[in-house]
């Protein structure tokens, strides 16, 4: 449970802030609050999507992939509260991804209950919240667990992620309005992708030797690129997010064991280094060493401020004026959101699910905060 008084958590998470050149200190505060009692029962590996003034969340399980949820619920974001989402036309899964396309959520892939090898699904369905109705969606050519996924121009595109319990290098491809799929097969390991507009992704991870390496993917003509880069690990890179306002903001966070550079994708296509700070300090959303099963987030907020989220630890970077901001959630309350879901609104950051993690205490949740980003 969260530590609150009855009714609302209202909270001042006082965080280190500085800028570059400025080692000096100062205090910002965000404010949280408690979302409303949830229907779902406590769950990690469930995915959530934002649509426009609601918050999807869906499947997951309760720490035991093999027995996964099947159900779901709207999150009102302006205080209509919570209502169930119908029976999906698949089996329940878990580690699952799921995209919003402007009209649907599709859910697709993860981890049944289903014994191996068909333990991993390659099928997926479409929900469209107006109706409140769910459509199947043609299966696949692969199963995955653990992947990543985006939506753009007309295309669900997925990477990264495991078949039968070993990574894959391939993409897979939906062509929403055809219900048709290809696989593309990619020279690098996925572990971070972003759309960078309508049909285009970009891609980071590691290459065969385990270094930094970073794609161009063009869904449109099924092509693919290498996109260059400055950034210069001293260490094994652990650590990775990526992120893009779709509209020519994209930032990409590369870690190693100290330092974490922020590089910005460039007119020209390169990804340049723009700042490096303490990996204590700014903590990119994805650990490698986790193989996917505790992401964390990463945005490009309206006032085009990098935002990363990962478990217990919220940084927030301002590249043009280079301001740093670091928030530890578990100072201020027993839940830290490792294995949570999150979104980005205009006003709030929103996460839920997942773990508590005071102390000893690793229970999974079914609590949420609604944060408050300073302006």
């Amino acid at each position: 449970m969260i530590k609150a008084p009855v009714g609302l958590l209202a909270v001042a998470l006082l965080a280190t802030s500085c800028a570059v050149g400025d080692p000096g200190q100062a205090d910002d505060a965000l404010v949280v609050s408690e979302i409303g009692a949830s229907p779902l029962h406590a769950r990690v590996g469930h995915s959530s999507v934002l649509a426009e003034d609601s918050l999807l969340i869906w499947g997951g399980d309760f720490g035991d992939e093999h027995r996964p949820h099947a159900d779901g619920a709207v999150l009102s974001l302006t205080g209509g509260g919570w209502n169930p989402i119908p029976p999906a036309p698949v089996a329940p899964r878990t580690r699952h991804v799921a995209v919003w396309t402007g009209t649907e959520m599709i859910v697709w892939g993860g981890a049944t209950s289903a014994p191996a090898p068909g333990h991993f699904a390659r099928d997926g369905a479409a929900y469209h919240p107006g109706e409140d109705t769910w459509r199947p969606i043609a299966p696949a050519p692969q199963e995955r667990s653990s992947a990543l996924a985006v939506a753009t121009g007309g295309w669900m595109v997925i990477g990264g992620g495991r078949r039968s319990d070993r990574p894959t290098d391939a993409l897979l491809s939906y062509a929403i309005a055809d219900d048709h799929w290809h696989t593309t097969e990619v020279d690098i390991q996925v572990q971070a992708m972003a759309a960078t507009g309508p049909g285009r992704v970009l891609l980071a991870g590691t290459d065969p030797d385990r270094t930094l390496a970073i794609r161009h993917y063009d869904a449109d003509n099924d092509s693919t690129s290498v996109v260059p880069h400055d950034i210069d690990l001293t260490e094994p890179l652990r650590s990775l997010g990526l992120a893009s306002d779709g509209q020519g903001s994209t930032y990409l966070l590369a870690s190693d064991d100290t330092r974490t550079h922020v590089a910005h994708m460039s007119e020209d296509g390169a990804v340049q280094t723009v700042a490096t700070h303490d990996s204590v300090d700014l903590r990119p959303p994805i650990d490698l060493t986790q193989a996917g099963l505790n992401r964390g987030a990463m945005w490009i907020s309206a006032a085009r401020q990098i935002i990363s989220l990962n478990g217990r630890d919220l940084s927030t970077f301002d590249p043009d004026s280079g301001e740093l901001t670091h928030y530890r959630l578990t100072d201020h309350a027993d839940y830290c959101g490792a294995g949570a879901t999150a979104a980005l609104t205009a006003h709030h950051l929103i996460t839920w699910g997942g773990r508590n993690c005071q102390g000893a205490d690793l229970t999974i949740t079914n609590r949420g905060l609604r944060i408050q980003l300073p302006s």
